[in-house]
């Protein structure tokens, strides 16, 4: 065999050598350090503390809607009741307002954690609330009104 037969393989197998390699050592270049070991502490050097007594709020702390959940308010207006209703379904809220006057609007937004942002197609109405307590705290506005308003949970969670 002459050298210029063997020269063509070596050089292949070479270059494939020095790929591999070079891939090893980005890997271990890009592998994260293990993570630190931690010692406890030993049982008898631990002293605790004796729990601080609980401060009882006036208003309950925010809570997560239920998945499932609607609510009730009444608006007293002038000589009828604007009612509003509010249906939780997950992430996802609707509300109708209707005083079967001349007020009617159906609402959607969010319901993240314990507050409610919703809204109408065109951006006039809206509606913000807060859960406390198992109850939605909140300001209704039609136009440029506002309406302050507290919905209490109602029965059925079947949404509209």
């Amino acid at each position: 065999m002459s050298t210029r037969r063997l020269i063509g393989p070596i050089t292949t197998v070479a270059a494939v050598g020095l790929v591999g390699a070079g891939w090893w050592m980005v890997n271990v270049s890009q592998t994260p350090a293990p993570p630190a070991q931690v010692v406890p502490a030993p049982l008898a050097a631990t002293v605790a503390a004796p729990p601080a007594p609980a401060a009882t709020p006036e208003i309950p702390a925010p809570q997560g809607f239920p998945m499932r959940a609607e609510y009730v308010a009444d608006i007293p207006l002038q000589g009828h009741v604007l009612t509003v209703e509010i249906a939780v379904d997950g992430r996802y809220a609707t509300a109708y307002a209707c005083d079967n006057v001349g007020i009617e609007t159906w609402l959607s937004g969010k319901a993240s954690d314990s507050a409610l942002r919703l809204g109408d197609k065109t951006g006039a109405d809206r509606l913000t609330g807060q859960l406390r307590g198992g109850t939605i705290l909140g300001t209704l506005w039609i136009g440029e009104r506002p309406w302050g308003f507290e919905a209490a949970q109602s029965g059925g969670g079947n949404g509209y």
